[in-house]
Parts: structure tokens; sequence; C-alpha cells
């Protein structure tokens, strides 16, 4: 009797753990793959599925919060000042704006709308280098073309050159 009861603690025990387990891994956020500056990084599926989740983490108090390092990295993305620290402000102040019609469009929203997209999908440059290949061939066609139909324009006067004299 002490054998089954040994042996029911041990599998309600189990049992507990694999529930626990099953509910960690369905606490444990789904990742989505990016492609940003050439490095693959992996966001929240929240993050990149969500415009309102998207703002929240993209905000000034976020990059103020940086090291002085990340700070100087990511300022090389934004547009050129004339490095006074006003301007440099300004910039940030624009392009963390909630403005949806801020200059032809808003910083944040493009880059989300670019996300769900699948812009920064790491498998879009191959995507990317087929298309300028397939273009590279279709204009070598073109060409091709215009040079037989050139070539044949060029014979049929010669022709006609040499038959009239």
């Amino acid at each position: 009797m002490s054998t089954n009861m040994a042996s029911s603690s041990v599998s309600d025990t189990a049992a507990s753990s694999s529930s626990s387990a099953a509910a960690s891994n369905d606490d444990v956020e789904k990742m989505v793959r990016l492609c940003l500056g050439g490095e693959i990084v992996q966001v929240p599926q929240s993050l990149a599925a969500s415009e309102d989740v998207f703002r929240a983490v993209m905000t000034k108090e976020t990059f103020d919060s940086l090291s002085a390092d990340a700070k100087t990295y990511l300022k090389r993305f934004l547009p050129s000042s004339d490095a006074s620290e006003q301007s440099e402000e300004k910039i940030l102040r624009g392009a963390f704006t909630n403005d949806k019609n801020f200059y032809f469009g808003n910083a944040l929203g493009k880059v989300h709308s670019k996300i769900r997209a699948g812009w920064f999908n790491p498998e879009r440059p191959s995507d990317q280098v087929q298309l300028r290949d397939n273009a590279r061939v279709l204009y070598d066609h073109y060409i091709r073309r215009y040079y037989i139909s050139l070539l044949k324009k060029l014979l049929i006067s010669r022709r006609v050159s040499s038959f009239l004299h």
C-alpha cells in the first residue's frame, strides 16, 4: 500500500510539473526574426503585431535610458544636423512623435508597417537579389531583341541598296 502511495505521489508531482511546464511554455512569448542593419534580431511577436505596443516601447524615454555608446550608434541613422544639442533634440522629438501626419507620415508608423509587411524578414534580401537578377535578365533580353531587329533592318537596307545599284 505504501508503494502505491509513493507511486501516486510521484505521478502527481510529475503531472503538476508537466502542467506547470506547459503553462510556462504558453507564457513564453513567440519571437519574430528581423534583419535590422544586417543583424538578425529576435523581437516579441506582440511588438511586431501591435502598433500600440510598438509605440509604447519605442519612446524617447527608452532612447534616453540607453548607454552613451548605444545612443551614438543610433544617432548615425538620424538625419544630419548642425551638431547642436537643440537640433538633435528637435530631431529626436520628431522621430518619436505620435503625430500621424508628421512630415508626410510618422517615422515609427512607417517602420511598424514595414515590419508587418515583411520588409525586415531575414529571407527578404535573397528575394531582392533574385528580383534584381531577374530584372537584369529581362534587360539583357530587351537589348538582344533590339540589336536583332537593328541587324535585320541593316541587312534589309543593304539588300535593297545592292539591288538599286
